[in-house]
């Protein structure tokens, strides 16, 4: 069953990490015997980074902890159609969406 989901593409991309208010990075410990102290630093650690009076703060983020299975295709500019055998497949990130179920496929012939 096919089901497009209006504006849902900032949510996913957010999910997947593309957005590009997330951002990565690599640290260094500051350990004497730490492997990061030879170029091999810890991470990769995602952040946003937000804006405050006296300048700027990082908050971290979690990535997500299972990749995503979901099959896809952006439509538009926003939003996205989902392959499922069921509803219930559509991950939460999305259930805020307007989703619409596409029963019939139309093709269009070219004379």
């Amino acid at each position: 069953m096919k089901v497009i989901i209006v504006d849902g593409l900032t949510p996913l991309q957010e999910y997947l990490l593309q957005s590009k208010n997330i951002r990565i990075k690599y640290v260094t410990c500051g350990k004497k015997n730490c492997i990061c102290r030879l170029g091999k630093r810890h991470g990769p650690y995602y952040y946003i980074r937000k804006k405050t009076p006296t300048g700027y703060k990082d908050i971290y983020i979690k990535p997500p902890k299972k990749p995503l299975n979901l099959k896809y295709e952006v439509v538009g500019k926003s939003s996205i159609i989902v392959d499922v055998k069921d509803l219930k497949e559509i991950p939460d990130f999305l259930r805020n969406c307007p989703a619409f179920i596409i029963k019939d496929e139309v093709t269009l012939n070219e004379s």
